[in-house]
């Protein structure tokens, strides 16, 4: 938002004007388009919920700043808070500990493909340190790791003169011509919908999510209170 704020005096100026106002997910769906299109999905009550907090975050968290630091408002309204979020949630990438999670050029231009990635991310240590902090007391022991795939990063040529790379790896040829796609991991339809305001169609990873209130309340048309209770608790350990 601040960056934008900026305009072309922003050095990310170029990357930003490359970007969506901001991506479709249900996170900015009108209340109206909330209930037709997900009742009776678990995302139904899990947006609303989400909706209320992120409003609360943007009321005590952004608004005391515009005026604290004279920030031009129309680039901090709750609308503009809300599209900040989506675009953050749909394309930051985890870099290392030190870093953190976020938003990097070129990285985010690939779509998702459940268990048919062509290019696989790796990064530095998890431990990376910014180039001006001392790094004297330092090994190169630190457990090192993919940032986003999960996997030993060494295992992929990641070693820990790479601590400040994010690298993009090819993992199988593709025909010129033919979309790369990356995977953004094993989720579910409502995992994928909430996160990047997409579904894929014959998800194998799809699940259904039962509240367990409502199972109780099933079994308890049918048996004791105590003993759905009982069972309940059985299954929970």
């Amino acid at each position: 938002m601040y960056e934008k704020s900026l305009g072309n005096k922003s050095p990310w100026a170029a990357y930003l004007q490359l970007l969506p106002d901001r991506e479709c997910l249900p996170l900015v769906w009108t209340l109206d388009e909330v209930d037709h299109l997900l009742p009776g999905t678990e995302l139904h009550k899990i947006v609303k919920e989400d909706k209320a907090l992120i409003y609360d975050d943007w009321k005590e968290s952004i608004m005391p700043l515009v005026d604290a630091l004279h920030l031009v408002p129309d680039f901090f309204g709750a609308e503009q808070y809300f599209a900040a979020r989506t675009l953050v949630a749909s394309r930051s990438f985890q870099i290392d500990d030190y870093h953190g999670f976020g938003m990097v050029p070129l990285a985010d231009l690939f779509n998702h493909k459940t268990q048919a990635e062509d290019v696989h991310f790796t990064c530095g240590t998890f431990d990376s340190k910014s180039d001006d902090e001392d790094e004297e007391g330092n090994n190169n022991d630190s457990y090192t790791e993919s940032a986003v795939n999960g996997e030993p990063a060494n295992a992929l040529g990641c070693t820990s003169d790479d601590s400040n790379v994010l690298e993009m790896i090819m993992v199988k040829d593709v025909k010129t011509g033919a979309e790369i796609f990356n995977t953004y991991g094993f989720a579910g339809n409502a995992a994928l919908l909430h996160r990047y305001g997409f579904t894929e169609p014959d998800n194998p990873y799809d699940i259904v999510n039962i509240d367990l209130e409502l199972v109780l309340y099933w079994s308890s048309s049918l048996f004791s209170g105590r003993y759905s209770r009982a069972r309940l608790s059985f299954g929970e350990n």
